[in-house]
């Protein structure tokens, strides 16, 4: 990396021009941020996810090595200087597969995320679950510390939690968790697939996702 530091940005949009040097990267890249770990995948999901005073973060899902980051500016060169490290415990999963940012969820006035592992195994299936990570953490936790888990334990093989959004389905004014599951089975043995809408912010520990207020199953062809 050549003439670092040779320009700044406003990063942060705070009108100030002070945030993280520019590095010629070639390819018009002004900023590289590199995964620290061989096979991670670092970079295989991104979405961004706001700091208290409103300024965008970036999530980076490394699902390959079972991580999940948050970036602030400046920028670090690689991943070990991300500002939190969420790292997989749970066996045979694939933490940060898909990534959304979300409103405050656990009442700090901090903005929180929610992080997929749709491979993650109830009984002998590829089922999956949602973390919801409170936006205050720092450092490295492990997935079962999260502020929320959404689990499917029926068992189906289902791959629940394969893409993550963010949507004010209620009109309250709070982001709320859409959740994807391409191979939703329900009451057909063929997937058609379903997205399970949940309304924000949810209480601490562990969830089902029976509890979503609304379910959008798909048609069998």
């Amino acid at each position: 990396i050549d003439d670092v530091c040779a320009n700044q940005l406003d990063d942060d949009c705070n009108g100030l021009v002070d945030d993280f040097c520019v590095a010629a990267l070639g390819d018009g890249a002004q900023v590289a941020v590199l995964g620290d770990t061989g096979g991670a995948c670092f970079g295989g999901t991104i979405a961004t996810l706001d700091n208290a005073a409103g300024e965008q973060r970036l999530l980076v899902g490394s699902p390959c090595g079972g991580e999940t980051h948050i970036i602030d500016a400046p920028f670090p060169f690689d991943s070990s200087g991300s500002t939190l490290k969420v790292v997989q415990t749970r066996q045979d999963a694939d933490l940060g597969f898909a990534l959304t940012g979300l409103d405050d969820v656990d009442g700090d006035l901090v903005p929180d995320f929610a992080v997929a592992t749709p491979q993650y195994v109830v009984s002998g299936a590829f089922d999956g679950l949602v973390d919801i990570v409170s936006g205050a953490s720092t450092g490295s936790i492990d997935d079962v510390d999260s502020y929320a888990t959404i689990v499917n334990d029926h068992s189906q093989d289902e791959a629940f939690a394969q893409v993550l959004i963010t949507a004010d389905i209620d009109c309250d004014g709070d982001g709320d968790l859409v959740v994807g599951a391409s191979q939703m089975k329900g009451s057909s043995p063929y997937s058609p697939g379903g997205v399970f809408l949940f309304t924000m912010p949810i209480a601490g520990g562990e969830h089902d996702i029976s509890e979503a207020t609304t379910v959008i199953s798909g048609t069998s062809i």
